[in-house]
């Protein structure tokens, strides 16, 4: 009886122990996205903060970006994107967001998707 307890109150202990350690491994440091993108947390002060920087951190500029980061648009493929580069060496930059329409291949619906994410300046 006595043993049991023992073994018990051990399990238990190493269980605490165990959640602790693993607790502190997820919530110090770092945050790992997709393709090994690692965001380190411990200088965001606020929720709000690092919902801001992860915004900003996803805004796409369609006068400068390149492919990968067009690609990162909801219904932008490779084809696509470079399309959009191709559209803004032959006619120049996008005076505002909604010139993104003009590129073969982006209608209203994937506007509609994209508009929050891209910018021109």
């Amino acid at each position: 009886m006595k043993n049991e307890r023992f073994l018990w109150v051990l399990g238990t202990v190493v269980v605490v122990i165990l959640s602790i350690l693993y607790s502190n491994k997820c919530y110090n440091g770092e945050i790992t996205f997709a393709n090994n993108g690692k965001i380190y947390y411990d200088n965001v002060e606020t929720v709000a903060s690092f919902e801001k920087f992860l915004y900003e951190s996803s805004i796409v500029n369609i006068n400068t970006d390149g492919i990968e980061k067009l690609m990162t648009l909801e219904g932008i493929g490779e084809k696509t994107a470079m399309s959009i580069i191709s559209y803004r060496n032959e006619n120049g930059k996008f005076e505002v967001i909604e010139d993104i329409m003009n590129v073969s291949g982006i209608g209203e619906k994937t506007f509609e998707n994209i508009k929050n994410y891209i910018v021109t300046e």
